[in-house]
């Protein structure tokens, strides 16, 4: 008996320290969200059926800054999506698997990105980037933080099968080059000194049937050979 009095108490107290987080999220439109700290996190986004998607700029008369893990996941029917300027960090895998995304535009004040926000949009032709943002680049296709410098995504359907990253990037990140079977070769410059393992993942959870031109970084060969990778050297 005392354990099932300590259980319920246990759960009880669970129960009444989540309640504010829930009692947190609210709803206006499609878009569900948290205010934090004075700021809109767009948690959600309930837009199912809709092919393009135009993320407002306050919600709750607050501004939206964040777009949280997972918010727009795997809508398929998504197709066009405009990230205002007031948003300041995009999540990893935020518009996970949006399978029918081909387009993207990002605004001037988006800065910090932790992973590719598009992994799993297998049919995302282009990302757009305001020409007023300062934190963020777009080299080729390729979508770059500029603090660390760092390959975060590379469109799924892009139509080359031959990506150069520039020098001076020092990192890819996770997920990076997701779903992108038309890519058959990467060359890696000798700056990169950072590769996380899910880099060339094809998005399924396995490596991608590509070819990494390491001749110049014995630190991307060893990558290479340690993730089961084809390499040139």
């Amino acid at each position: 008996m005392k354990r099932f009095v300590s259980l319920l108490l246990c759960i009880t107290l669970l129960l009444a320290l989540a309640s504010p987080a829930l009692a947190a999220r609210k709803r206006s439109g499609d878009y569900e969200y948290e205010i934090r700290n004075g700021e809109a996190v767009l948690c959600y986004y309930h837009g199912n059926f809709e092919t393009e998607a135009k993320i407002p700029s306050k919600l709750g008369g607050k501004p939206v800054t964040e777009i949280a893990w997972g918010a727009f996941g795997a809508l398929w029917m998504l197709e066009f999506v405009t990230i205002p300027d007031s948003v300041i960090t995009i999540s990893d895998e935020a518009f996970l698997n949006c399978t029918g995304l081909t387009d993207a535009y990002i605004g001037k004040n988006a800065r910090y990105i932790n992973g590719n926000p598009f992994d799993g949009c297998t049919n995302l032709y282009v990302i757009r980037l305001s020409e007023k943002n300062e934190y963020l680049e777009l080299n080729g296709p390729a979508l770059y933080t500029k603090e660390p410098y760092t390959l975060v995504s590379y469109p799924a359907q892009c139509m080359g099968t031959t990506y150069t990253i520039p020098e001076g990037v020092t990192g890819i990140g996770d997920s990076a080059f997701s779903g992108a079977a038309r890519l058959k070769t990467v060359v890696i410059p000798s700056t990169v000194t950072n590769i996380h393992r899910t880099a060339f993942n094809d998005g399924y959870g396995r490596k991608m049937n590509i070819t990494l031109d390491v001749s110049n970084n014995p630190y991307a060969k060893q990558y290479a050979i340690e993730n089961g990778l084809k390499y040139i050297d």
